[in-house]
């Protein structure tokens, strides 16, 4: 029964973090780390599940004190597909890769961060093991692409007060998804999969060391006002005002205090009109800052 617990664990991805003063400077260009690259053949999900995918990609991690950088060089000998430029609207539609962190090393949550070749960003959080999906979930990170001929180059830098992480950890949970919209495939860098997302069936990236992300502060007010005239009466003038706002504090990497001061949810953008005639309801994405942030994860000491 050990012999079968571990066996899955043994034929894990890893990948040794780089560490460095300076982080590479985001161009869509690969020329400049092409010496740190590590090539590999994912996975398929779709189609044919199992077998290797025809197409390398090569891969770089590296980071500094402040923030990682993830560079993936994607191989291909059928064309580029790339038409969204709409942040977090591309999917299936273009080829992309996407970046999937373990920052807690649960089998549970992870962030996930994805570009297309156009440099599109989509990103959003995975939770219970990839059954549930946040795709409201919206956080600060650079990103550049740029096309080549027999492929195209995805850079990424994500600063470490821009996700949650477990303190003390030198090993996150990492893998890599690659869209080829050309072929209809899906396919990840570590491990037969068989659902989307699983972050239990992740590889290993090692030796990371996060900096310190204590005591940060952001602060979202709003204000407005509203002058009424009455004609009627004596035609006075009648002022009113209402301001607040949303705190979000974030003491250490792993805790974070939401407050909002005086709500007013009426200034939050309203919901698209849908006209749906399935007998499934219909779902709204959640706007509200304050309820949009959190992570929904297990408890760590």
């Amino acid at each position: 029964m050990l012999f079968l617990l571990h066996n899955p664990l043994a034929g894990q991805k890893n990948i040794q973090i780089i560490h460095t003063d300076t982080l590479p400077t985001i161009d869509g260009q690969y020329a400049d780390i092409s010496d740190k690259l590590a090539g590999y053949h994912f996975i398929r999900l779709e189609p044919n599940n199992g077998d290797t995918s025809l197409s390398q990609t090569s891969i770089a991690v590296m980071q500094n004190t402040e923030a990682m950088y993830i560079a993936v060089v994607c191989f291909q000998e059928v064309p580029v597909t790339a038409n969204i430029q709409v942040r977090d609207k591309f999917a299936q539609n273009d080829d992309g890769i996407y970046v999937m962190l373990g920052t807690f090393n649960d089998n549970r949550n992870a962030f996930c961060f994805a570009v297309n070749p156009l440099g599109t960003q989509t990103d959003f959080r995975l939770m219970d093991d990839g059954r549930t999906v946040d795709y409201n979930w919206d956080t600060q990170w650079q990103s550049g692409s740029g096309i080549f001929e027999g492929g195209w180059c995805a850079e990424l830098i994500i600063p470490f007060k821009s996700i949650k992480f477990r303190e003390g950890l030198s090993e996150w949970q990492i893998n890599f998804r690659r869209n080829i919209r050309e072929q209809s495939e899906i396919s990840y860098w570590d491990g037969k999969v068989t659902e989307e997302y699983k972050i239990s069936l992740s590889g290993r990236l090692t030796g990371i060391r996060p900096g310190e992300t204590r005591n940060t502060l952001v602060l979202i007010p709003y204000g407005m006002g509203k002058i009424t005239f009455d004609r009627v009466d004596g035609g006075d003038y009648y002022f009113d005002k209402q301001a607040g706002g949303d705190i979000i504090w974030q003491p250490n990497s792993n805790l974070t205090a939401n407050i909002t001061v005086n709500p007013d949810f009426a200034t939050v953008e309203a919901d698209e009109d849908v006209i749906d005639l399935t007998k499934y309801e219909i779902q709204y994405p959640e706007k509200r800052v304050f309820f949009r942030k959190g992570m929904r994860c297990t408890a760590h000491d």
